[in-house]
C-alpha cells in the first residue's frame, strides 16, 4: 500500500504547477476463488464437521465412508494465500508487459517517469501525471496502458469486477470515461486539486474519536491500547515525521502482559505521547503540491554555498 503513498509523495514525481494527478484503477471479481488449490494440498483446507458419504454417490461419496468438506482454491485465511495471489497477479502483467512499463515493487526504485501502474493483491492501479488539459480527456498514454492490462486479464480468464472499477476502467458511459483527479487506492486517498495524499479523512477522524475514547479510560486491556497504536501506523506512513511522537510507548509497554491491563495513573508519560499522536492525526496526510511553494533548487545552491 505504500508503493501508491511513495509514488505520488515524493518529491520527483510530485505534480507541478498546471499539472494534475489522475487515476484508474480495477478490481478482480472473486480473485482467491479463481486460483485453484495445488491437488496434494486440497486435504489440508478441510473444514467443516464429519459426515457420511451417503447421499453424495454423484460426486463420489459412498455410504459408510466418513468424509470432510475441503477447499479446492486458495483460503482467504491461509498463511500463504496473499503471497500466492499477488505472485499470480504480478504473472500476468510479466507475460503481458514486454518491458513496455514498469511496476511499482516494494523495496524497489521508483519509476522515473509519469506514468505508473501497480498490483497489490486484486487490485490495479495505473496513475498519470499529466496536464490539466489531458486530465479531461478520455485519451492518453494510461488509457493506452490499460488496454494491455485488459487484453492481460482477458487472456489470462480473471473477471474483472467492472461495478469497482474508476476513471478509465470505470464501467463505460456516455460520454467516455475519464481518468478520476480523486480516488481511493491501497488504503490511500489522492486529492489531486487540492494535492492531499493521505489515508482517508473519514478513516482518521474515526480514528482520533476511537483515541479520545480510549485515553479519557483509566484502565485498559493492554490488547486494545497495542492494537490502537497499531491503527495509527498506516496513516503516520503518509507523514513519517508524525512516528517520532512516540517513544516510551515503546519502553513501557515493551515486555508488558498481554493480557494483563493498563492504568494510565502509573504511565502517564505513555499516555502524553498517545494523546499527541491522536491529535496529529488530523495532520497525517502528505501534499504532491508543497514543492510549489518553495525552489528547491535556489534553496539547495543556498546550503552548498553557506
Amino acid at each position: 500500500m505504500g508503493q501508491a503513498a511513495a509514488w505520488v509523495s515524493t518529491g520527483a514525481t510530485c505534480a507541478q504547477k498546471g499539472q494534475q494527478v489522475r487515476g484508474s484503477g480495477d478490481d478482480l471479481r472473486t480473485y482467491f476463488y479463481q486460483l485453484a488449490q495445488l491437488p496434494e494440498l486440497i486435504r489440508r483446507n478441510a473444514f467443516g464437521r464429519r459426515f457420511d458419504g451417503e447421499g453424495y454417490e454423484q460426486w463420489g461419496g459412498q455410504a459408510g465412508k466418513s468424509y470432510y468438506m475441503a477447499l479446492r482454491v486458495q483460503a482467504m485465511g491461509d498463511l500463504n494465500a496473499v503471497d500466492i495471489a499477488q505472485a499470480v497477479h504480478v504473472q500476468i502483467f510479466d507475460d503481458a508487459r514486454k518491458s513496455d512499463f514498469d511496476l511499482l515493487e516494494y523495496c524497489q526504485a521508483l519509476p522515473n517517469s509519469d506514468l505508473a501502474v501497480g498490483v497489490y493483491i486484486d487490485d490495479t492501479l495505473v496513475a498519470l501525471i499529466c496536464s490539466e488539459q489531458q486530465a479531461v480527456q478520455p485519451t492518453g498514454p494510461d488509457r493506452v496502458l490499460l488496454d494491455k492490462v485488459h487484453a492481460a486479464y482477458a487472456e489470462a480468464s480473471p473477471p474483472r469486477a467492472e461495478e469497482k472499477g474508476f476513471g478509465l476502467a470505470g464501467v463505460v458511459v456516455a460520454p467516455p470515461s475519464v481518468g478520476s483527479l480523486n480516488f481511493t487506492t491501497w488504503g490511500t486517498q489522492v486529492d489531486s486539486p487540492s494535492g492531499v495524499v493521505g489515508t482517508p479523512g473519514t478513516k482518521r477522524g474515526y480514528l482520533m474519536l476511537l483515541g479520545f475514547v480510549v485515553l479519557t479510560c483509566e484502565v485498559l486491556p493492554f490488547i486494545l491500547v497495542e492494537k490502537y497504536i497499531a491503527l495509527l501506523v498506516h496513516p503516520f506512513m503518509h507523514r513519517r515525521e508524525c512516528m517520532a511522537s512516540w517513544h516510551r510507548v515503546y519502553k513501557r509497554l515493551h515486555g508488558h502482559d498481554r493480557k494483563g491491563l493498563v492504568t494510565w495513573k502509573n504511565a502517564a508519560d505513555v499516555l502524553d505521547e498517545l494523546w499527541a499522536a491522536t491529535l496529529l492525526l488530523s495532520v497525517a496526510h502528505g501534499n504532491i503540491r508543497w514543492w510549489n511553494y518553495w525552489d528547491y533548487r535556489k534553496l539547495w545552491v543556498w546550503t552548498w554555498k553557506t
